[in-house]
């Protein structure tokens, strides 16, 4: 009987793999899609510091005002990013590779007094360790070391 059991929870552990392979393909193939669709916002956007041909220069602090609008940003944000998020240029979100639970934000920056990076990421997945017959999920971050060269004015959280 328990052998049985055993063979069942490998079949339902083989289906699962079978889902996690599908769901990468499909976070792979949305990638594909929402590139281009990123692509075309970063072109209406622009970079309100540097002008193109036409002589736009996009919607200047575009994703400054986006962020600081968001409630969901609210409690993340500090007065001192203002000055920062008028350099941001792009942001987009990608599946995580390797990983069907987890997503990397990508922020571009134009040149700016605060940081000599050009791109920041932040990547967020979900892992699994075994160990013996149970398996641990967790949560895994990383981020982009930022290089500072004047630290942000401010610091202070907003309400």
């Amino acid at each position: 009987m328990v052998d049985t059991l055993k063979e069942i929870q490998a079949e339902v552990d083989n289906c699962r793999l079978a889902l996690e392979k599908r769901l990468a393909q499909a976070a792979h193939d949305h990638d594909k899609v929402t590139k281009e669709l990123y692509d075309q916002r970063a072109s209406i956007v622009g970079s309100a510091l540097a002008e193109d041909e036409a002589g736009s220069g996009g919607i200047p602090s575009f994703w400054s005002e986006a962020m600081q609008r968001d409630p969901t940003l609210t409690d993340v944000l500090s007065e001192g990013d203002d000055g920062i998020l008028s350099y941001l240029e792009d942001v987009r979100v990608s599946a995580t590779p390797g990983s069907t639970e987890g997503y990397v934000l990508r922020f571009k920056f134009a040149a700016n007094p605060f940081f000599t990076n050009k791109t920041l990421e932040r990547t967020d997945s979900v892992a699994t360790l075994k160990l013996q017959d149970r398996e641990i999920r967790y949560s895994r971050s990383s981020a982009t070391v930022i290089e500072w060269t004047q630290a942000p004015g401010g610091g202070g959280r907003r309400k």
